[in-house]
């Protein structure tokens, strides 16, 4: 009899470049906004992950506060905190979802995942780098983001929640 291993293992059934049995953690990061947004300008940062992190659920939920316009595109930017600041670098800024995603109507919670919306949860099972379509861990931080595609016209009131497995 064979041993077959999934994506989380080597062909030899250890764990993956850096990651260890020992410190593999199922992880949420939550991120809520308040405001407005305008398309082209703003970029809504859900979170930071490690570029070895696999993430397994997106789930947006919204308020509805009467905004009659707005999408964003879910995507992936490099994050750079040196000299002091934040420098975000687009990856792809719709690698999470196929079309914008509405955000001006009520989304109760527990939301709506983002990655089966976009018709793609082999992502699930993914490291970020492979994700990104790198050929290695480059050792870098990515933010997971909502790019405003379509002007908020109003505030809304927005819940993000991302799930993922810790790749350290």
């Amino acid at each position: 009899m064979a041993n077959l291993f999934g994506t989380n293992l080597t062909a030899t059934g250890q764990p993956p470049g850096t990651v260890s049995l020992n410190h593999s953690r199922r992880r949420i990061t939550t991120c809520q906004y308040s405001g407005v947004g305008t398309a082209g300008q703003d970029v809504i940062v859900f979170g930071y992950n490690k570029s070895s992190d696999i993430v397994s659920s997106i789930r947006v939920s919204v308020v509805d506060n009467s905004a009659t316009t707005g999408t964003m595109d879910v995507g992936l930017y490099t994050a750079d905190f040196s000299n002091g600041g934040t420098v975000l670098t687009a990856v792809d800024i719709d690698l999470f979802e196929t079309t914008p995603f509405i955000i001006n109507a009520d989304i109760a919670y527990p939301g709506t995942e983002v990655i089966v919306e976009g018709n793609d949860v082999t992502l699930r099972a993914l490291p970020l780098w492979s994700v990104a379509g790198q050929t290695s861990d480059p050792g870098v931080t990515y933010a997971i983001c909502g790019t405003i595609a379509a002007t908020i016209d109003s505030t809304i009131d927005m819940l993000v929640e991302i799930e993922y497995t810790a790749g350290d």
